[in-house]
């Protein structure tokens, strides 16, 4: 496929889960809560806010220039737009809200920290179950395995296995998911790639 063409499709998901995300965080209510004893036992390390932003980067550039066979690349798009679909069911329905600590005063400048705080500004607490980075980072995983790339390369799909953990853990070690979101947005991914392959098996999309 053409790079353009894929541009403009990953281009026009990211517009549409993104006005569907803050649509959904500006009706939200705090209304769940799915705190246990373990979430209070992990640390808030802010330098994981790096690996939590590099979702988008690595979706873009994942799907535009690594994804040449147009099933795995509509594989990805249609798995991606299920997930969003469902995740904006869940954030509207079922609103939960993770309660953040606050940020301890700092000594000296830390880009790490104002990168948190930053973020936190722009995406409210709510809407945390399942999340969303957790989500799109696991449907990544799982499409590319089958991408030429990961077939010709076997420590690309190690590669993607091990930022999708990464990222899982840093809205853990930055306090903006629960255990559960994670858990709920690893099976929300996989379902999604399930259903995704059916369709684009059935549509020929090869």
């Amino acid at each position: 496929m053409a790079l353009g063409v894929k541009a403009k499709y990953i281009f026009a998901w990211l517009a549409i889960s993104s006005l569907l995300y803050f649509f959904a965080q500006a009706l939200a209510t705090h209304t769940y809560s799915f705190l246990v004893p373990l979430d209070h036992v992990i640390p808030f390390i802010p330098e994981f806010i790096w690996v939590y932003h590099t979702l988008l980067p690595v979706i873009v550039g994942t799907t535009i220039f690594t994804m040449h066979r147009r099933e795995v690349f509509f594989n990805t798009i249609i798995s991606l737009t299920f997930s969003m679909a469902v995740l904006a069911i869940f954030h509207l329905s079922f609103p939960s809200f993770y309660p953040r600590q606050g940020l301890e005063p700092q000594v000296t400048f830390s880009l790490s920290v104002w990168l948190v705080e930053m973020t936190r500004q722009l995406d409210a607490a709510s809407n945390t179950f399942p999340s969303t980075h957790v989500t799109f980072s696991w449907v990544l995983y799982f499409c590319i395995k089958r991408a030429d790339c990961a077939t010709r390369w076997k420590g690309v799909g190690f590669l993607y296995l091990l930022w999708a953990v990464l990222v899982s853990l840093a809205t853990l070690f930055l306090k903006q998911h629960y255990i559960f979101d994670v858990f709920a947005g690893v099976i929300l991914a996989y379902i999604s790639i399930v259903i995704s392959r059916k369709i684009t098996s059935r549509y020929q999309f090869d």
